[in-house]
């Protein structure tokens, strides 16, 4: 797969986290709670798309992207309006190993 944001927007494989920044990360993302914690609690752990979540997250965390390249997708492509910083997040790949660290653990007995 090509790494640059318009490749991956396209991307099927990303589809599921595309939609989660898209839907629920958009520019009022707070409607839906105030951290990504509380966000994946009132939409039911993304139960139904929570591994594709989680694969698309972690296809974004193992490319070569750049946090640059990164922001330029998340926020150019996806229109989100959550911000790392907005809980002490470094950049991008926090958010997303936030993410993948929520999936795996609504998938913990």
């Amino acid at each position: 797969m090509k790494m640059d944001p318009e490749t991956l927007d396209k991307s099927t494989e990303l589809a599921d986290i595309k939609r989660v920044f898209e839907t629920l990360l958009h520019q009022d993302w707070t409607i839906e709670g105030n951290t990504l914690e509380e966000v994946l609690e009132n939409n039911h752990g993304l139960e139904g798309t929570r591994d594709g979540v989680r694969d698309g997250a972690r296809i974004l965390i193992e490319s070569s992207l750049t946090d640059r390249r990164l922001d330029d997708l998340i926020f150019g492509y996806w229109d989100a309006g959550y911000e790392p910083e907005a809980e002490g997040f470094d950049g991008w790949r926090e958010v997303l190993r936030e993410i993948v660290r929520l999936c795996d653990a609504y998938d913990r007995p």
